[in-house]
């Protein structure tokens, strides 16, 4: 098992825009969430927003229209009807933030999984629905904090436990914490920095959001895992140099344009 430390040196995987590109050359990622926390939602597809991708596409309820736009009117949203909606021409799908565990949230998500053959990431309550087996072999991303692994696997938190879960099931897991561990079972990435506000609510909805908005660029599931984890750290530094520990969730979240265009 190879093993690394993520740094700006990362940035190397993140792709800029060619003067010839035209709408959608650069992603378009979908994400399901906010069912039941419309906030998770936003903070989501705002991160993913601000990597640059082309299009977000948010798939929640119809009552959560007013309030996601809001925030941007750049994002495009679709009301998701009758457990139904189009996961068509995605580059990347995001599941999870803010869904909650109700039967119509656990139903939505097993059909984005069973229906949607691309790049996935699974974030939050997607963990404690979707078995592994599912995502067997399909490259998918996971984005648990140690609760969530365990949710998902069965087993302790710990990094033997996750090099031998992606080894197995195929895919890349990035298990958050003072050091992030992302790995796909043959080589593993230790990620450092962050600071204490970070156990604020929504800094993995915005991880995952970041995560989501790279693997639609099509930067390999690894590499967005990696990219991702240290963009979202050197956010919460940022805003940490700004505001002490006073800084919020949105500060991290405008910190991410920052850091890609800086490579910082």
């Amino acid at each position: 098992d190879v093993k690394s430390i993520s740094g700006p040196g990362d940035m190397v995987y993140m792709p800029i825009s060619t003067p010839e590109s035209h709408k959608g050359m650069n992603g378009t990622v979908g994400i399901l969430a906010g069912w039941e926390f419309s906030g998770a939602a936003v903070m989501s597809s705002l991160s993913a927003y601000n990597t640059g991708t082309d299009l977000v596409k948010v798939f929640s309820n119809d009552a959560n229209r007013s309030i996601i736009l809001s925030y941007n009117p750049g994002l495009m949203f679709y009301p998701v009807k009758d457990k139904v909606f189009d996961i068509s021409g995605l580059d990347a799908l995001l599941i999870g933030p803010g869904m909650g565990k109700t039967d119509e949230a656990r139903s939505l998500m097993e059909y984005a999984v069973n229906n949607y053959p691309g790049q996935l990431i699974l974030d939050a309550d997607a963990l404690k629905i979707i078995k592994p087996s599912k995502i067997a072999g399909r490259n998918a991303i996971i984005t648990p904090h140690k609760a969530e692994f365990t949710a998902f696997t069965g087993l302790p938190p710990t990094e033997e436990n996750a090099i031998e879960t992606a080894r197995k099931y195929g895919i890349v897991i990035l298990l958050k914490g003072s050091r992030d561990i992302i790995t796909n079972g043959e080589t593993t990435t230790y990620s450092y920095g962050g600071n204490s506000r970070m156990t604020m609510g929504g800094t993995g909805d915005a991880l995952a959001g970041i995560v989501a908005g790279i693997a639609s660029r099509k930067v390999n599931p690894f590499r967005s895992a990696v990219l991702g984890s240290f963009i979202n750290k050197r956010c919460a530094e940022m805003s940490f140099e700004k505001y002490g520990y006073y800084y919020g969730i949105m500060d991290m979240i405008d910190n991410i344009k920052n850091i890609l265009h800086n490579k910082i």
